[in-house]
């Protein structure tokens, strides 16, 4: 560890549609010796492995491939931190990039600074427009985490590797949405932050089959409410550590807007609408200020109308998503 200034860990499952575009955007000019880019294969079975691993036989420097069984998203974040030899750790999904030529700009910038996150701005590509995601804070400054209050997305954040090995970050495996505990659970470590206004990540919505796809989210959407159990249970283990509380209750309050919109996009049953009301008045019990962050539009009018505008909201959620 830390003979790379950056190591990216890309999850490659069945990929080989995208995969090499994610490979070629990490492809840098003056600075390849100074990363580190480990394909961790996820036990894909068409042409994933074949192409990583040409990345790496072509780039040997740069490309290193991890071929295992299939554990889910969160087993490569783990197999990719026990093994990187970046100070920082980054990561990379298989169907999106990084921006070229900022990524150079963004190591030099590592290479700068001791800090133990680094967060950078990144963009949200669909199919007809792109929105920047940047953040309102002064830039290229220590700044103190415990002060600061957003929502954070993994794809702005970049981690000490010593951190995420000293404190053993492990994400559930076999199991979506294991992103969020990659933002969230190094949170309770971190005493101070870098702010680098570039655009490094560039992260593509509306493909089918993505996690976020409205047919995964609701077949899945058990799994966001295991994350957010799994988020909670390590706030409360870890009670008392000198924790941004702001930083991690926006995260927490992200993926239970995440699934309650997700229920919305289910049947409009009394078995569903149930569990939407007992989740809520879960959350509201378990942490108000969690409740109070959830300030999506439809969680507003469900709470309003002491959740009579249910269906309303289920038919505009559906709409909005299709």
């Amino acid at each position: 560890m830390g003979s790379k200034t950056l190591t990216i860990s890309i999850a490659a499952y069945n990929a080989e549609a995208c995969l090499e575009q994610a490979l070629q955007s990490c492809l840098i000019s003056n600075h390849s010796c100074d990363l580190e880019v480990l394909v961790v294969n996820d036990g894909s079975n068409d042409r994933t492995s074949f192409l990583a691993h040409e990345f790496a036989r072509r780039y040997p420097d740069v490309f290193r491939v991890i071929d295992k069984d299939n554990g889910g998203y969160g087993s490569t974040v783990n197999r990719a931190i026990r093994e990187a030899r970046g100070t920082y750790f980054k990561l990379l999904d298989a169907d999106d990039q990084y921006d070229t030529d900022n990524l150079e700009i963004f190591i030099e910038e590592l290479q700068k600074t001791d800090a133990d996150m680094v967060l950078t701005d990144y963009v949200e590509c669909r199919k007809d427009e792109q929105r920047k995601v940047s953040y309102p804070f002064p830039k290229e400054t220590l700044l103190d985490p415990k002060a600061l209050d957003c929502d954070l997305g993994m794809h702005a954040i970049c981690y000490k590797t010593s951190l995420l090995v000293e404190h053993s970050i492990t994400l559930r495996e076999k199991c979506l949405y294991t992103d969020t505990e990659f933002v969230a659970f190094p949170l309770f470590y971190v005493t101070n932050l870098f702010y680098i206004p570039l655009v490094i990540y560039k992260y593509t919505l509306d493909l089918p089959g993505q996690s976020v796809s409205v047919a995964n989210r609701v077949r899945h959407a058990d799994e966001a409410l295991t994350i957010y159990k799994d988020v909670v249970a390590y706030s409360k283990a870890n009670f008392g550590k000198a924790a941004p509380e702001k930083l991690v209750n926006r995260k927490l309050a992200a993926i239970a807007k995440f699934y309650v919109n997700s229920i919305l996009m289910m049947d409009c049953s009394k078995r569903v609408k149930e569990k939407l009301i007992a989740f809520d008045k879960e959350v509201k019990d378990l942490s108000p200020e969690v409740y109070s962050m959830m300030d999506d539009r439809c969680i507003q009018y469900l709470r309003k109308s002491n959740y009579r505008m249910y269906i309303i909201c289920a038919m505009y959620v559906k709409y909005m998503r299709t």
